[in-house]
C-alpha cells in the first residue's frame, strides 16, 4: 500500500522511504512509535488512514522519514462489516522437492462494529481478525548416510584423523569401539535414517509431512477503541489491540518439534485540546509489550525439554545435590555453590 506513494519502494521489512532504510524510519500507530515490536500488530483493517512523511519529518517523528497509522473510530450512526476469505491449493503445482503436492488451506475472517454509546459524546469501535491454517507441509532435511552411521566416511576426500594419536583411520572408517555412548543415543533417538534418494545421497535425503503450517497455524487480532468528548474543545480516546499467534514448528527431525507463542499488545491513551483555532495540543501515551514464551504446550502437543533430552542421552552422569551438612562452615552457605563443588563436597563427606 505504501509503495503507491512516490519515493517509496520495497516490501515489508525492506521498505525504503526516500532512499532511507528502516533504521531511518519511524513506524507509528496513533502517533506511538512501534518500529521495534509493534509492527507485528499493524493490521491495516483496523486503521482508517496512513499518514506518510517521506522527507523532513517533524519532531514528533524522531527520524528522517515516517508513517503513522490512524485507527478507526465510532460515530453516532452504527456501521459494521464481516468478511471471509478462503485460499486453497487445489490449482497449485507441486513444489520441486516435495514427494507429492501438499494441500494448503487458509481460512481468514474479520468482523468490525462501530457506533455510539452516548449520542454526540461517547463512541466505540471494536474488531476481531482471525486466521486459521489447518494443514501441514513437507519438510526436507539432511541426515547422515547409512555408511556414516556405521563409521564409514569413505564418501569424503578428506582424511579422518584419530584424535588420540593424530594418525588417519584406515580406509576412513572409525571403529565401532570408538563410538561414544552419548553419540549413539543421539543418533538412534534423534537422527532418523535417510528415506529419500540413493544410499550415498548426502543432502536433502530425509523428508516428512509436518502436520502444522510452516509459520503460525492460527492467529487472533482483537481491537477496541473508545472515544469520549469531554467538552466542545477536548476529546479523549483509549485504544487497545493484541496479536496472539501460537506456533508448532519442525526442528531438525520429527522428534525435535518445538513450540512458541507470540503475544504482542499495545495500548494508547490520547487527549486533544483546542485552545484557540491556531493552538491545538495533543498528548498521547502508549505502552506495548512483546512476549514470546517457547516450549509451552500448544494444541495438545508438548515439546521435549532440554533437560529431558540431556538425561535421555546420558550426557549428565549424576544429579547436582543440594547439601546442608554440619561439616560445611556457616559462611559457605552464603554464596552460590556450583554443581561440581557440591559433588566434590558430597564425596568428601561420604
Amino acid at each position: 500500500m505504501l509503495t503507491t506513494v512516490p519515493g517509496i519502494q520495497g516490501n515489508g521489512w525492506n521498505l525504503v522511504i526516500s532512499g532511507q532504510g528502516r533504521n531511518q524510519q519511524t513506524w507509528a500507530m496513533d502517533g506511538i512509535a512501534n518500529d521495534t515490536t509493534g509492527d507485528q500488530l499493524d493490521n491495516p483493517s483496523f486503521f482508517e488512514t496512513v499518514q506518510v512523511t517521506n522527507v523532513s519529518a517533524a519532531a514528533d517523528g524522531a527520524r528522517v522519514t515516517n508513517f503513522n497509522m490512524v485507527s478507526k473510530t465510532g460515530a453516532n450512526s452504527f456501521h459494521g462489516g464481516v468478511y471471509y476469505q478462503h485460499e486453497n491449493s487445489a490449482l497449485n503445482a507441486r513444489l520441486f522437492f516435495d514427494q507429492r503436492k501438499n494441500p494448503y488451506i487458509l481460512h481468514e475472517f474479520e468482523m468490525e462494529q462501530g457506533g455510539r454509546i452516548i449520542k454526540d459524546r461517547t463512541f466505540f469501535f471494536v474488531a476481531w481478525f482471525h486466521q486459521s491454517i489447518p494443514l501441514g507441509f513437507f519438510v526436507l532435511r539432511s541426515m547422515p548416510t547409512l555408511k556414516m552411521r556405521g563409521g564409514d566416511f569413505g564418501q569424503f576426500s578428506r582424511a579422518i584423523t584419530d584424535p588420540t594419536n593424530g594418525q588417519p583411520f584406515p580406509n576412513k572408517i572409525i571403529p565401532a569401539s570408538r563410538f561414544s555412548d552419548v553419540s549413539k543415543k543421539v543418533m538412534d533417538a534423534y537422527m532418523p535414517q535417510p528415506n529419500i534418494g540413493g544410499p550415498d545421497n548426502l543432502t536433502n535425503n530425509f523428508g516428512w509431512t509436518f502436520p502444522y503450517n510452516s509459520d503460525l497455524y492460527k492467529g487472533d487480532w482483537p481491537f477496541i477503541r473508545i472515544d469520549h468528548r469531554l467538552t466542545a474543545k477536548n476529546n479523549l480516546y483509549v485504544r487497545w489491540m493484541q496479536r496472539k499467534t501460537p506456533y508448532i514448528l519442525p526442528g531438525a527431525t520429527p522428534t525435535l518439534t518445538y513450540t512458541s507463542s507470540r503475544d504482542h499488545r499495545q495500548s494508547v491513551v490520547s487527549d486533544t485540546h483546542v485552545f484557540t483555532p491556531n493552538l491545538v495540543n495533543s498528548f498521547s501515551f502508549g505502552r506495548q509489550t512483546d512476549l514470546q514464551p517457547i516450549g509451552q504446550e500448544e494444541k495438545g502437543f508438548t515439546p521435549l525439554a532440554g533437560d529431558d533430552v540431556v538425561k535421555a542421552i546420558g550426557l549428565l552422569r549424576c544429579e547436582p545435590t543440594r547439601l546442608s551438612h554440619p561439616r560445611v562452615p556457616a559462611n559457605e552457605h552464603q554464596r552460590p555453590v556450583h554443581a561440581f563443588e557440591q559433588q566434590r563436597r558430597h564425596r568428601q563427606y561420604q
